[in-house]
């Protein structure tokens, strides 16, 4: 199967990495049925929250994923550490905070993120970072963010879904 051509790899992302304000909005009105204590409890004390899931996507955007492109621009191929999950939902008690505000977060994050990504010249888009023991370019990096943002979408989907399955009973 053939790479489509660079413009069109990036515009997809673009419209992929957008889409996630979308789903968020879809899923606004099911949010708000879930009783408050299975928004902010933990199935297990190492799993996160429903609210912190929606916090650590707003976080990433916030926090990780532009200052990683940033450097990506800034220097050549920078080498970026994992983020320690955990220490930066420890930043912000996102379980007091209502769900409607970090939804509302959620894409805001994200609106910022793709206008940044959006500025980003297509002739900087081959540069590259290492994370871990892997080489990204933006367009490696960007879909690796997809991907990930798909398996936390996934995530809460079934979070909800059991949630509402507890509430209904």
């Amino acid at each position: 199967m053939p790479v489509p051509p660079l413009a069109k790899r990036r515009t997809a992302l673009l419209d992929q990495l957008a889409h996630l304000a979308d789903e968020v909005e879809a899923l606004r009105q099911i949010v708000k049925v879930v009783p408050e204590p299975l928004l902010s409890g933990r199935p297990l004390p190492d799993d996160q929250s429903i609210k912190e899931l929606y916090g650590w996507i707003a976080q990433q955007d916030a926090d990780v994923h532009r200052l990683r492109l940033d450097r990506l621009l800034a220097e050549d191929t920078p080498r970026v550490a994992e983020v320690d999950q955990a220490a930066l939902l420890a930043e912000r008690n996102w379980n007091a905070e209502p769900i409607d505000a970090i939804l509302t977060t959620v894409q805001e994050e994200r609106a910022r993120f793709v206008r940044f990504v959006q500025a980003i010249p297509a002739t900087e888009w081959t540069r590259t970072l290492d994370l871990a023991e892997t080489r990204y370019d933006v367009y490696a990096y960007l879909y690796g963010v997809i991907q990930a943002n798909t398996a936390d979408l996934r995530m809460l989907g079934y979070r909800l879904n059991d949630s509402l399955s507890r509430a209904r009973r």
